[in-house]
């Protein structure tokens, strides 16, 4: 086996070297790092049986000079290493490096971003095509590494190929990096290596992905008009009423008179937006704190998720895409042979909403109790009743993930049709909203000029 020469700095930034066996250059790096041990330097010297004989021949060459090279006091009469004369500098440049490289080890564990699910999609479909053309899995995992751009995942996919040659499956290795492949993926696999029909199941899976992938992507499309919108509009306000209201201010106060209502209305916003801004920013920091302790706290958490779906327009849209996430993720993990009850609980896993992952917790314990998926869920008032109709039907039928996939479609259907009506209706309404703000403040500040000219006039 190859021997590869290594230098290297572990955790703490220390630096080190040495020698260590592996078939390649790639699987040296991965056995490296499970040793906390990250490489900046590694060269192949090699065989062992080679690096055995260099090292014998070394020693015999290093005895020879040890003995011709001692004085009388036996000390090295040789210049020796600078480091042996100065051993203080030797310590504080060692100190400095080790330093030096611990916060470049730090920056770059902090700069390393998990892959994205396009990158993740693209890897699944290259190793569904690999897979089926006969290759085998870790020839394939080996392969498609090298393709991808993303330093961590490529990491991560050097760590799974490692651990798949070595005799792990394909979902315990990939289990380890739950945050990256998600629940979903990981339990999918699993399934299908426990019928043997993982083929099939990457393709679902992948289908299932590219759905994810193209509603989510529809969604930020439809919000990018109106967040940037929404963000110019206030610009302009907050310049209006802070810098060229107070200018205006002072004509009106030079009148001596009463002034109409709206207009003492904006000059008071002007005045606290002018004076209190940074008060207002606080109090905005603040209260943002103490939301967010408060909703990590379980009671906390549920009541605001409860206060979320009972928002009007937006709580219904949050509601239907978790239900399409869980009912497609149901119907997958069925169709990947998982028992109800087991696929029913990794599905909740991803619900971000506590009020509808609690019906699913309680549908779950009722079905263990020989109970129907539809009878805990009917009174659920978030659940579609045409998706209960399909469960129901499902259930009596014994095609269960089918009749759910078919739900889940319906509600994707819904939720494009809703986010086309939602921003066809809301460019308007903002630019209505943005117009009435807009004329209020033009009204206010043309009213006493009005007053002023029939005052003349008199």
């Amino acid at each position: 086996m190859p021997v590869f020469n290594y230098e290297a700095f572990d955790e703490k930034g220390n630096k080190t070297k040495g020698y260590i066996e592996a078939d390649v250059k790639e699987d040296a790096v991965v056995s490296l790092k499970f040793k906390g041990l990250f490489a900046y330097l590694i060269e192949e010297t090699g065989t062992a049986e080679t690096l055995k004989r260099t090292s014998k021949a070394q020693s015999a060459s290093i005895s020879r000079h040890a003995v011709s090279g001692l004085g009388a006091s036996g000390a090295n009469i040789s210049g020796g290493d600078a480091s042996a004369r100065h051993p203080q500098t030797s310590k504080v440049s060692v100190l400095i490096n080790g330093l030096i490289n611990g916060l470049f080890g730090t920056l770059n564990k902090k700069i390393e971003t998990k892959p994205s699910k396009t990158e993740i999609l693209i890897f699944f479909k290259q190793l569904y095509s690999m897979i089926k053309s006969g290759a085998t899995l870790y020839t394939s995992i080996s392969e498609l590494k090298d393709e991808v751009k993303n330093d961590y995942f490529k990491r991560v996919l050097s760590e799974v190929s490692l651990d798949v040659k070595q005799g792990s499956s394909f979902s315990n290795a990939i289990g380890k990096y739950g945050k990256i492949f998600g629940n979903l993926v990981i339990y999918s696999i699993k399934a299908a290596e426990e019928s043997g029909n993982i083929v099939p199941v990457l393709k679902k899976l992948i289908a299932h992905l590219e759905e994810s992938i193209s509603i989510s992507r529809k969604i930020k499309n439809a919000l990018i008009y109106p967040f940037i919108m929404s963000g110019v509009g206030l610009a302009i306000l907050f310049y209006i009423i802070v810098y060229v209201v107070p200018i205006i201010s002072k004509v009106f106060k030079s009148m001596h008179h009463s002034l109409p209502l709206p207009t003492r209305i904006v000059l008071f916003t002007s005045y606290f937006l002018s004076h209190y801004i940074i008060l207002l920013l606080i109090l905005a920091a603040a209260g943002f704190i103490y939301l967010k302790r408060y909703v990590s706290t379980k009671k906390g958490r549920l009541k605001f998720d409860g206060f979320v779906l009972k928002l009007p327009l937006l709580g219904k849209f949050i509601a239907m895409g978790e239900i399409y996430n869980f009912s497609a993720n149901l119907s997958m993990l069925l169709s990947g042979g998982l028992t109800l009850p087991r696929a029913l609980e990794i599905s909740s896993f991803n619900f971000k909403n506590t009020v509808l992952k609690g019906y699913i917790e309680r549908a779950k314990v009722n079905l263990e109790e020989g109970r129907g998926l539809y009878e805990p869920l009917k009174d659920a008032k978030y659940f579609p009743s045409m998706l209960l109709k399909l469960i129901k039907t499902g259930e009596k039928s014994g095609n269960l993930d089918e009749m759910i996939k078919s739900g889940a479609d319906i509600i994707k259907d819904e939720m494009d049709f809703f986010v086309a009506n939602f921003t066809a209706l809301l460019e308007p309404a903002m630019i209505i909203i943005m117009g009435l703000v807009v004329g209020f403040i033009v009204i206010s500040i043309i009213l006493p000029i009005f007053e002023m000219s029939s005052m003349v006039h008199r």
